[in-house]
């Protein structure tokens, strides 16, 4: 009985041994040829690469395996660790049984030509799985992916394809099969990016076929700064935010969820930080839902030129805004999605997403244009929130904006407005300015914003062009209209008094933009009043409010101006990025009326601070109801 146990262990043992070999592939990769996938959430997927080489009819100088083929498989396990934060390792590996020979095929290229789901095709690939099988029958132990690179063109069309169909016994995986030898010097930039761009068409998020990261015949997403955007094959580009997130990649809790439906702020400041930096505390990505719609939305990325964008770098930082219509699993490359902005800060404010750019790229157009507003993404801008310039899909989101956009180390700050104030009026000009004894005629051209009301008109006195200007704190005058002939003033060029002009623009809900340009004529002195803080023609106001600062950026000085219909105890407050106060500029009892202040970047003990962001709070208690508390924050930028 006992020799009978020890026989029967044996065999189990040995059966074990036996049989372990054999085993085609880990259960990582669904289906088989052409309907085979990668779920993105599998911890390690395994790759073998096997070269081939026409005898006739291909390109010259392929028998042999590239010199840097390890290193393409190197660059796509670092590749894909990066995208997936570490959680989804790709080990890659060449298939070298002859010291560096590529698999000769038995035919020349032309009796294999055709596309890829061809006789003609499927039999090319069956013959090289067969033959590395026959060199190593253990060759895809444990392989979930084959890449076979051909050396030479075999297709009717493309030159790759993520559709390995054969009809080998061997191997029944996911795989792909991709031209090589004829692309110059560009050969292993191009095999980088084939094999990262072949393997996205094999991701699929959901663990079925029909929805992979791109898909050419499914209207799966695609996108500039995406590595499936066939214009940039010399370069692995990093994945779009939406790519990511789709995939499970970016987590729900690094994504800032804004649905201005139901938020009710009026505005939040928000901090995004660098796409490609391992997430920690913070946000990576945020995503603002668009109102009457559910499943519209902006998503918006931080890209600082990090990591695998890195060549990136020299041209600058900013955000990437996408317009996608659609939820993730129905994004389609032509219709529903829209890059929106590329970036609103660069070296010297040019657009560095689109530098180098062809006509032939995925967006549909050639440049981002951002007028006088490159800080800026609101309905006054060009692309605006109001239209996309590839997603026309019909939509009314008048008043979204994202503001005041700027960097900071490696994070990105914007201002989201629910209710975005209009833009500055533009290309401001005073006809007449030096007609003597015409009133000023004052033009500019009209805004776009369809909630506009109207525009108000500051002045401002200067004894001469070496004294700083006195800007009255309200309007002058209110229009309806671009243009507006001062009937207070008189042009008279020998006097060296200068009389000031700027505009603002006022939307229906009272929200005022930051000024214009200004100009001035030279005209006879204002009787000044004795409260310079207030203007001659001035009325009270009816409400507490806190102007934008202006200039912004600024440098030296910067004005803050704030409105109260009765008086108060008011501080007014700078502190910066870290919420460390290092200014007061005001704290105390304040008259009811207009109010400017001034700061001219110094701290309390009169020191210069550095560069960069800074916010002023205004604070106000009413004497009559000190109860009836008001506070709000504005964000302003010195630039030294």
């Amino acid at each position: 009985m006992k020799q009978k146990v020890e026989w029967l262990i044996k065999f189990i043992f040995l059966f074990v041994i036996v049989t372990i070999p054999v085993r085609l592939q880990a259960q990582v990769c669904g289906g088989s040829g052409g309907s085979a996938f990668i779920t993105p959430s599998t911890s390690n997927v395994d790759i073998l690469v096997l070269y081939a080489y026409f005898p006739s009819g291909g390109t010259s100088g392929t028998e042999n395996i590239p010199s840097f083929a390890n290193t393409v498989t190197l660059h796509q396990e670092d590749y894909y660790d990066e995208m997936s934060y570490n959680t989804h390792h790709v080990e890659v590996e060449v298939f070298d049984p002859n010291a560096g020979d590529a698999f000769e095929t038995d035919n020349s290229r032309s009796y294999y030509y055709g596309h890829s789901s061809s006789s003609g095709i499927n039999e090319l690939n069956t013959e090289i799985l067969d033959k590395a099988w026959a060199e190593d029958n253990t060759v895809f132990n444990n392989v979930d992916a084959v890449y076979i690179f051909y050396g030479g063109n075999v297709f009717s069309g493309g030159t790759a394809v993520a559709r390995l169909s054969h009809n080998s016994s061997h191997f029944s995986g996911c795989g792909a099969l991709i031209e090589w030898g004829s692309w110059g010097n560009d050969e292993e930039k191009v095999h980088k990016w084939h094999m990262a761009h072949e393997y996205g068409h094999l991701l699929s998020p959901d663990g079925t076929s029909g929805k992979r990261v791109y898909d050419q015949y499914n209207n799966q997403p695609s996108g500039i700064y995406n590595i499936m955007h066939y214009q940039h094959f010399n370069v692995t580009q990093p994945m779009a935010a939406f790519n990511l997130m789709y995939l499970g990649w970016i987590q729900s809790s690094w994504i800032l969820e804004i649905d201005p439906d139901d938020s009710g702020d009026q505005s939040q400041t928000v901090t995004i930080k660098d796409t490609r930096l391992n997430p920690g505390s913070g946000y990576n990505v945020a995503r603002i839902q668009l109102p009457g719609s559910t499943n519209e939305h902006f998503i918006i990325e931080n890209r600082q030129g990090t990591g695998s964008d890195a060549y990136l770098s020299s041209g600058g930082e900013g955000l990437i805004i996408w317009h996608m219509s659609k939820s993730y699993s129905s994004y389609n490359f032509n219709g529903n999605m829209d890059v929106e902005i590329a970036t609103a800060i660069g070296a010297n404010g040019e657009d560095w997403l689109d530098n180098g750019v062809g006509s032939g790229e995925a967006r549909g157009f050639i440049t981002d244009f951002f007028n006088d507003y490159r800080s800026d993404f609101a309905p006054w801008t060009n692309p605006s929130t109001e239209s996309g310039r590839r997603y026309s899909g019909s939509h009314s989101f008048t008043d979204l904006g994202i503001l005041n956009i700027d960097v900071s180390s490696s994070n990105v700050i914007f201002d989201f407005a629910e209710n975005a104030p209009p833009g500055p009026p533009q290309n401001f000009t005073i006809l007449n300015r030096t007609s003597d004894g015409q009133h000023p005629i004052l033009q500019w051209d009209a805004n776009t914003e369809p909630d506009l009301d109207h525009y108000a008109i500051y002045r401002g006195e200067q004894e001469t062009k070496a004294d700083p200007i006195n800007w009255f704190s309200s309007p002058a005058a209110t229009t309806a209209n671009t243009t507006w002939t001062d009937p207070i003033v008189t042009i008279n060029s020998s006097f060296t008094n200068r009389i000031h002009y700027r505009i603002t623009a006022v939307d229906d809900a009272n929200n005022e933009s930051a000024y214009s340009n200004s100009s001035y004529v030279n005209s006879f002195p204002f009787s000044k009043p004795n409260n310079k803080d207030t203007d001659i023609t001035e009325s009270l106001p009816t409400q507490i409010r806190l102007h934008p600062n202006y200039p912004n950026p600024f440098n030296p000085e910067t004005q803050i101006r704030l409105e109260l219909p009765q008086a108060g105890e008011v501080k007014l407050t700078v502190f910066n990025i870290t919420g460390v106060e290092i200014r007061r500029l005001h704290s105390g009892t304040l008259a009811a009326g207009y109010h400017t202040f001034s700061w001219d970047g110094r701290d309390d003990r009169g020191l210069q601070v550095t560069s960069g962001i800074y916010f002023y709070r205004f604070e106000a208690k009413a004497a009559w109801d000190r109860e009836a508390a008001f506070a709000k924050i504005g964000k302003m930028t010195l630039m030294r």
